[in-house]
């Protein structure tokens, strides 16, 4: 972690001031609840009640969102359009970073949005990549992370992430910005039973042996859509997809321990929504459909 970069002001939500809280309404980005509440009438009464009710909400959960934010490498910046798209040495700061909070009895799911200005090269438009973290109701604990691969939900046992302090460490890949977990090799090889000199020196055989499909018993499992929806996947698919993923975590590996010029973002605001609640998400936006689900470890 050589450099410290610092992601471009975000606005803080329990903090709006009523044109901005207006803004939001009509953005569809509240809580379902608040906004059938309020729906009869906006008057500057109700919007005043709805600001203490919506700043009670965020304040509740905003300790929890900052305290396991996950510490982040962005991807490089692309330049150029299509087959004459390139990298530079630079890092490309999400635009706008954000939580949205959810619940049932069992588990609070905090899923984290970064918003990208383009996916796979510059003009393709907008993008946003989640990173949820489900924690049990009772008493805060992590239970599992979850992320996205090619339309697929990851769950990502706590265990072998690196973390400092409370936050995980991940990175975003430079191709279309995948979120990845920055693995902990001393973990790793003690969940293997082998030694972790031999973990270093064979990454990706080990990286192989921790990624399968939901049902596998290792710690991080892929779901298959051949299942889900047999009709639109195959199960080369989902076989394709996995291996994709373990690329992707390889490539966190590179950033985060062998590439030393890596941005590290530690600082950051982010942007707490209770609820799911945009009715509209703009194209490309992987959030548009599930980006969450009820964990399959325990």
């Amino acid at each position: 972690m050589n450099s410290l970069a610092t992601t471009p002001y975000t606005m803080i939500s329990s903090k709006m001031d009523t044109v901005e809280l207006i803004s939001y309404i009509l953005d569809d980005r509240l809580s379902p609840i608040l906004r059938e509440y309020f729906s009869s009438t906006l008057s500057i009464n109700s919007i005043s009640v709805l600001q203490k009710l919506f700043e009670k909400a965020v304040k509740e959960y905003r300790n929890i969102v900052d305290k396991h934010k996950p510490i982040f490498i962005p991807p490089k910046l692309m330049k150029g359009l299509g087959v004459d798209s390139y990298y530079v040495d630079e890092p490309l700061i999400p635009e706008e970073i954000g939580c949205w909070v959810n619940y049932d009895k069992d588990y609070v799911y905090l899923t984290y949005w970064y918003r990208f200005p383009y996916d796979i090269w510059p003009g393709d438009g907008v993008e946003y990549e989640p990173w949820t973290i489900v924690l049990k109701h009772e008493d805060n604990t992590i239970v599992e992370y979850q992320t996205r691969s090619h339309w697929r939900i990851v769950h990502i046992h706590p265990k072998v992430v690196l973390h400092l302090d409370h936050r995980p460490i991940i990175a975003f890949t430079d191709h279309a910005h995948t979120p990845v977990p920055i693995l902990d090799f001393k973990a790793i090889s003690e969940l293997l039973g082998t030694s972790l000199d031999e973990v270093l020196d064979r990454v990706e055989v080990f990286i192989d042996e921790i990624i399968g499909f939901v049902g596998d018993r290792k710690p991080i499992l892929v779901e298959k859509l051949s299942k889900q929806k047999p009709q639109e996947y195959s199960e080369l698919e989902d076989y394709v997809s996995m291996k994709r993923y373990a690329r992707c975590l390889l490539e966190g590996i590179r950033k985060f321990y062998e590439e030393g010029s890596s941005i590290i973002e530690v600082d950051y605001n982010v942007l707490v929504h209770i609820g799911p609640s945009r009715r509209k998400p703009p194209p490309h936006n992987p959030l548009k459909e599930k980006w969450y689900s009820r964990p399959v470890f325990h």
